[in-house]
């Protein structure tokens, strides 16, 4: 009897370590942006860098302006 409750908690176990490795954060799904919520997002980050140049920009509002000149580069 012993070496069924043991192989039991066994199994669970495993099974608790494949769920949790194969768990995938959840992400927040954003909203559509419009392209005027797009355009207003954007006009931020460039005033952001007349004010105070390109090292303050935050890891996001980098990324926005390589998506933003990718888009043109495409058109």
């Amino acid at each position: 009897m012993r070496d069924r409750a043991g192989s039991g908690d066994e199994v669970v176990a495993r099974s608790n370590a494949i769920v949790l490795r194969e768990s995938k954060p959840v992400q927040h799904v954003p909203k559509q942006e419009t392209p005027k919520e797009y355009a207003a997002r954007v006009n931020r980050v460039l005033d952001k860098i007349s004010q105070h140049g390109m090292s303050s920009l935050t890891r996001d509002e980098r990324r926005l302006l390589e998506e933003m000149s990718r888009k043109l580069r495409d058109q």
